[in-house]
């Protein structure tokens, strides 16, 4: 019996994936010369704004295997 997707979820999944994509990014970039104080603070702050991804991700499998 095959059980029916929730668009919901798929969407959350595909913030998260975009969340962890820009965090990696991040990551690569703010040890770029030529980095100014403004661009470490504008960085950290993307960076506090996807921080929900890997719980999100431990979220969409505890729910998903719940259902």
């Amino acid at each position: 019996m095959r059980k029916e997707r929730i668009p919901e979820i798929e969407r959350l999944r595909g913030l998260a994936f975009l969340a962890v994509v820009l965090q990696h990014s991040i990551a690569h970039y703010s040890v770029e010369e030529g980095m100014g104080l403004a661009d470490g603070v504008g960085m950290a702050a993307m960076l506090l704004a996807v921080k929900f991804a890997v719980p999100a991700f431990i979220f969409i499998t505890g729910l998903v295997l719940f259902l």
